[in-house]
């Protein structure tokens, strides 16, 4: 059918079973949600204990199945959020991928919802970080070049840079729900089909 089966997970309900019947019917991509590979820090922001070690435990036993079977599939995944948290820690990122054997790390900026009073300002890089982030970017950028992981942003650096000197402002007026879908549309299709796990808890306008 020309299609690809996606994943998007907090890797915290996988059952042995679950993952041993993707392995076998060779699914296609699972996504982790990794927003820091720091434990404390991911649970943190994810609001519960032992989400991270949970993650590891999921990932480790898809690569086991993967071995077991003699598959390539399912193609495993990070996908993060880029926060206040993690600006300055990329090439960990990079790393803890190429320890778990994850295919590619992709990094996005969180949209902020038209209502948000400020309950998000913590997780906001400040401009201030952003020269520990753009070394940061450059070091995951190169470590990933030696290892067999795809290290990517949601956009390119600079307009990342704009976005956080503006304090998360976007430039478009309101859009419309044909244009929102349009957007997401594209972001899955045309940009390694992944969607960052922020988009459904958002207001796109």
């Amino acid at each position: 059918y020309d299609m690809e089966g996606l994943i998007i997970t907090n890797g915290t309900v996988f059952t042995s079973k679950q993952i041993e019947e993707l392995v076998k019917m060779g699914w296609d991509n699972v996504v982790f949600s990794l927003d820091d590979p720091n434990s404390k820090i991911h649970d943190y922001i994810r609001g519960k204990h032992g989400v991270l070690e949970k993650i590891i435990k999921t990932v480790r036993e898809f690569n086991q199945k993967k071995a077991e079977f003699e598959s390539s599939k399912p193609r495993l995944n990070f996908l993060g959020l880029l926060t206040s948290f993690n600006y300055n820690k990329m090439e960990h990122m990079v790393k803890l991928a190429q320890e778990m054997k994850i295919e590619s790390v992709k990094i996005l900026p969180m949209i902020i919802p038209t209502k948000d009073k400020g309950e998000l300002d913590l997780l906001k890089v400040k401009e201030a970080q952003i020269p520990s982030f753009v070394s940061s970017v450059m070091n995951a950028q190169e470590i990933a070049k030696e290892s067999n992981v795809r290290f990517s942003l949601g956009q390119s650096i600079q307009d990342l840079i704009r976005y956080i000197k503006s304090n998360y402002k976007r430039n478009s007026a309101k859009k419309s729900n044909n244009e929102i879908n349009v957007e997401i549309k594209k972001r899955i299709f045309e940009n390694d089909r992944k969607l960052p796990c922020i988009f459904p808890f958002t207001e796109m306008i």
